[in-house]
C-alpha cells in the first residue's frame, strides 16, 4: 500500500496547488497539534495510514519537518496517495465484514442491501473531538467520513480514537432531517 511518490521539498509543497496528502510510515501514532493565530492544526495519524493534510501550515511545524526528513512521514501532492485513502476505507469495510462473518459462524450469511447513496461519503466532525474553524467553517480536527445512509440514520460520527464512546451519545432529530448528538452525562 506504500506506492512510490514523487519527493518534493518543503518549499515546493508550500507552493503546491490542490490537496496535500500525508502518510505515516512509522509503527507509531503520529499526533501533531499546533495553534497558529488563524488556524489550528490537529492531526492524528495511525501507523502506516494516509490522510489529507488539513492545512499547509502544518509544513511550518518543526516536528513535522523532522519526521519528514527522517522518512517517518511522507507529504506529497501525488494523486496515488488519494488512492491509498480509498483503499484504506475499503480495507476497513472488508475487515468489518470479516468480523461479522466470524460472529455469525461458519455457513451463515448476512445479507446487506447496498445502494449508491450509501456509498457516497460525507465529511463530518467527530462528536467527541471534532472542531470547525469559526472563521472559515473548515473542519480542523476530528475528521470522520460517513456514508450518506449513516448520516440519514443518525449514526454518531466518531473518529477511530473515540469509536468506543458510541454508547455515550444520543441522536436528537432536527426539523431539517439532520441529527444533533448529545453526550450523556453519567453521575
Amino acid at each position: 500500500m506504500t506506492a512510490s511518490v514523487t519527493a518534493k521539498s518543503i518549499h515546493e509543497l508550500r507552493r503546491a496547488d490542490g490537496p496535500l496528502f500525508i502518510r505515516n510510515n512509522s509503527d507509531k501514532l503520529v499526533t501533531i497539534r499546533q495553534d497558529f493565530h488563524d488556524v489550528k492544526v490537529n492531526i492524528e495519524l495511525p501507523p502506516h495510514t494516509t490522510d489529507i493534510l488539513p492545512s499547509p501550515r502544518a509544513l511550518e511545524i518543526r516536528g513535522v519537518q523532522m519526521l519528514l526528513m527522517s522518512g517517518q512521514l511522507t507529504i506529497s501532492t501525488d494523486e496515488d496517495m488519494q488512492n491509498e485513502i480509498t483503499l484504506q476505507v475499503g480495507e476497513a469495510n472488508r475487515v468489518g465484514a470479516d468480523r461479522v462473518g466470524a460472529l455469525l459462524g461458519e455457513g451463515k450469511e448476512l445479507t446487506v442491501e447496498s445502494s449508491i447513496t450509501n456509498r457516497t461519503l460525507t465529511e463530518k466532525a467527530c462528536a467527541e473531538c471534532g472542531e470547525y474553524n469559526p472563521k472559515t467553517g473548515a473542519l480542523v480536527r476530528g475528521r470522520v467520513l460517513q456514508s450518506t445512509g449513516d448520516v440519514k440514520n443518525g449514526v454518531v460520527p466518531l473518529c477511530e480514537l473515540h469509536k468506543h464512546l458510541v454508547g455515550q451519545f444520543i441522536a436528537h432529530p432536527r426539523e431539517d432531517g439532520s441529527f444533533e448528538f448529545k453526550k450523556v452525562q453519567i453521575g
